[in-house]
């Protein structure tokens, strides 16, 4: 009886060991099977999912290494089309780019900027007003009207003491194209106006003596060079057109009289000297003192803000 309960007990204790020896093959992997965890259904839909993210994620970058190395993996067809592409990418820039640099062109145009071949970039405005080198002038002489394209009318002559008094009744009378600023120019700012095609004179108007009170006058040519060859007037008549043939005032004193009334008690064979200003003939581009007794015409200007 106790050698059969052993012979149980054994058999009980060593049944897997023993079937696995002595069972068939096939049964041995059913047992394996059995013994082993079940796999998860969601872990394996997931796999395939898995997999194609990754090739996404992996095929730029063999794209792109095939495209830099060297051209020996990349079909000629393939690499031919990725030049023509940039091509046509830079093509596209650039027209994109020209449209637009002539929409800007357009729209300036339209807001009355203009290219002048001797004063640059100019800006015409209403009321026959034109913006020039950082000044706003007044496209016709005092005496003249704008008519919309050009300036009519006879332009006034006055002395320097008239001319102040004019504008000054002026700006009291409203103004001129809605400004009540409007002032005589000084003689670099008219000077900035002069056009002299066939050149300049050497001379400058620190040359002329000590009487030239314009600071840096070191640099302004007194005249045009050759009188003969002058365009008159010296000046850009497209900008300012019936412009005359004569001397303009600036608000520059050129000389004044002597402080010393025994000066000419004195001196009885001097001329007796009278105050002048400077002032441009657009005749000739000639910048000189002039008597302030002398009638000249009279140009506005104010500064551009």
């Amino acid at each position: 009886m106790k050698a059969l309960i052993y012979v149980k007990k054994s058999r009980s204790l060593g049944s897997i060991f023993f079937s696995r020896r002595t069972h068939s093959r096939a049964g041995c992997i059913r047992q394996i099977n059995q013994d082993r965890p079940h796999a998860d259904p969601m872990k394996i839909a997931r796999l395939p999912f898995i997999v194609i993210v990754l090739g996404l994620l992996v095929s730029p970058f063999a794209t792109v290494s095939a495209m830099y190395d060297g051209g020996t993996n990349v079909p000629q067809k393939y690499a031919e089309a990725v030049v023509f592409n940039a091509h046509e990418t830079l093509r596209d820039m650039r027209e994109q780019s020209n449209k637009k640099q002539a929409e800007r062109e357009r729209a300036r145009e339209r807001e009355g900027f203009r290219q002048n071949a001797r004063y640059g970039e100019i800006r015409l405005l209403n009321y026959g007003t034109v913006l020039v080198k950082g000044r706003h002038w007044a496209r016709c002489s005092v005496g003249q009207s704008w008519d919309g394209t050009t300036c009519t009318g006879t332009p006034v002559s006055a002395t320097l003491g008239e001319a102040k008094e004019l504008v000054r009744i002026m700006m009291r009378s409203g103004g001129y194209a809605g400004y009540t600023d409007w002032r005589l120019p000084t003689i670099l700012e008219l000077e900035s106006l002069r056009v002299c095609e066939s050149g300049y004179h050497s001379w400058t108007l620190g040359q002329i003596g000590g009487l030239a009170n314009i600071p840096k006058s070191k640099n302004i040519r007194r005249s045009c060079n050759d009188l003969s060859e002058i365009r008159q007037p010296t000046i850009e008549n497209t900008v300012f057109p019936s412009t005359p043939k004569g001397v303009f005032w600036s608000q520059t004193f050129h000389m004044r009289g002597p402080i010393n009334p025994d000066f000419y008690v004195r001196y009885p064979t001097m001329k007796k000297l009278t105050p002048s200003n400077y002032a441009l003939d657009f005749a000739t581009g000639d910048i000189s003192g002039h008597s302030v007794s002398r009638s000249y015409h009279i140009r506005l200007v104010r500064d551009a803000r």
